[in-house]
């Protein structure tokens, strides 16, 4: 999970530079890819939640560093990220991506949607893949939607 979180911030970071330097615009859907590729058992994290999901929705189980330390998860339910539209995450190295196991291309990525962003990416553009997203209609953000 900090592995996700340390690639969330990091590369936030560098499109908050970016848009500083006008290489592109609060207005232009921007979206973030980190891969699980080199994390042990990331292929098989996606209970209830994959982790992803966990550590930007908040969703699932509060998170604790080994020295007791609270994660912060709840990402996309901070202002502070309203420029990133969404997060693309896939748990496979390319070497054992989902075309190269016969799967459908895409089939193992994860899409979480950001329910704040300032230029949001329509959830089921890119029809591959699972996508989470919020609705911000909702009352408690943190719990499933029914």
């Amino acid at each position: 999970m900090l592995r996700y979180t340390s690639a969330f911030q990091e590369k936030h970071r560098k499109f908050t530079g970016y848009i500083e330097k006008a290489i592109c615009s609060r207005d232009e859907v921007k979206v973030i890819a980190i891969s699980g590729a080199k994390v042990p058992l990331a292929d098989m994290e996606d209970r209830p939640y994959p982790r992803i999901v966990q550590a930007l929705l908040g969703v699932g189980p509060d998170l604790t560093k080994h020295s007791g330390a609270r994660v912060h998860n709840t990402y996309f339910l901070d202002r502070t990220y309203e420029d990133i539209s969404a997060v693309l995450f896939c748990r496979h190295h390319i070497k054992n991506s989902a075309e190269v196991r016969g799967l459908e291309p895409g089939r193992d990525w994860v899409w979480v949607h950001n329910p704040l962003a300032k230029a949001p990416m329509p959830v089921g553009l890119l029809r591959v893949g699972q996508a989470y997203s919020y609705s911000l209609k909702h009352e408690d953000w943190r719990k499933p939607l029914p």
